[in-house]
């Protein structure tokens, strides 16, 4: 059986470093926005260096495992300025296993708990796991940036061709004239390009990334004026007036969406309390940490998955009804 006051002590100590890195969080962008330079960089020395360090080089231990495939997470590796690869992602990861299996350990010697194989496979999976809700969001978070700048892109490189400029110069204008995500995506199309590919498979690249429906129409539009030459200066404008259009009906809905994902969260979040009232019950938790226990636990992980979705699935079905 699972030795209660170490799991709780573990909750208890994961808790107050999130609310530390929340802390830290909020120093570092107080700091930034009062412009106060020096300081912010020696808080990013202070905290990043010696945990890049340490990812790099459990990065290059992990590239020597044949059966280890970082591909599959180089999306995610786009996120993070310092991180060359999936295998950093992969590292990171793998560092956080072994934090938070340290957070077990340190706990239970502590508190002169037994240390059950158990509670250390549990540390592991939900280390492993763990930061991919992070990579998720910020991967969505990115995508959403650029989906609200891309009606300016499309606007100067519109008036670029109405002044007669190129294709690559009206490109190039947007990098020059737009800053974050959407400036490193139009980046990657001039090294498309560069690398042979034609501007209409270039933006289809950026739309695979990216899941934007404005940027597929651009991706046919250079399509067309490939194969038959069309006029970019009227698609552009067709494009734009859609643009324009979506973002008006996306605010005249804006106040659906929030009552439906407002009700979506507390549905979702609603057995998570139940969960956290009965961990303060010592009784009901150690008949949940024995064998049979663990069972019952991943039968209800298993339904409050299905829960989630089923959850999803009715509040999106309902606003694409009123679409």
């Amino acid at each position: 059986m699972i030795d209660y006051d170490s799991l709780l002590q573990l909750c208890a100590i994961i808790f107050i470093i999130f609310m530390c890195y929340l802390l830290y969080k909020y120093v570092v962008y107080y700091i930034r926005k009062t412009r106060l330079v020096d300081f912010s960089l020696k808080v990013k020395t202070i905290r990043v260096n010696p945990l890049l360090r340490a990812i790099k080089s459990t990065s290059s231990t992990l590239k020597a495992i044949p059966f280890i495939n970082g591909k599959k997470y180089n999306r995610y590796a786009k996120l993070v300025p310092a991180f060359e690869d999936g295998y950093d992602v992969i590292s990171s990861k793998v560092l956080c296993c072994l934090f938070i299996l340290f957070l077990y350990i340190f706990v239970s010697i502590l508190y002169k708990a037994d240390i059950h194989i158990t509670m250390v496979l549990v540390c592991l999976i939900l280390g492993y796991v763990l930061l991919d809700f992070y990579y998720i969001y910020s991967s969505r978070n990115v995508n959403r940036i650029v989906s609200k700048d891309m009606l300016g892109a499309v606007i100067i490189m519109n008036n670029d061709f109405k002044a007669n400029r190129s294709v690559e110069q009206a490109i190039n204008d947007v990098i020059e004239r737009k800053t974050g995500p959407i400036k490193k995506e139009f980046k990657k199309i001039i090294d498309d390009v560069e690398l042979g590919l034609s501007y209409g498979e270039a933006f289809l690249r950026m739309y695979k990334r990216t899941r934007i429906k404005s940027v597929l129409d651009i991706s046919h539009a250079f399509s067309l004026y490939t194969m038959i030459g069309s006029d970019l200066i009227e698609i552009f404008d067709s494009i734009e007036e859609k643009i324009i259009e979506e973002e008006k009906f996306d605010i005249q809905v804006k106040s659906v969406k929030v009552f439906n994902k407002f009700f979506k969260i507390l549905f979702n979040i609603l057995p998570i309390f139940i969960v956290i009232i009965f961990l303060f019950n010592k009784e009901y938790m150690k008949l949940l940490l024995g064998t049979k226990g663990i069972i019952f636990l991943c039968i209800i992980v298993v339904l409050y998955i299905i829960y989630i979705v089923t959850i999803n699935k009715i509040v999106r079905r309902y606003n694409y009804d009123n679409k």
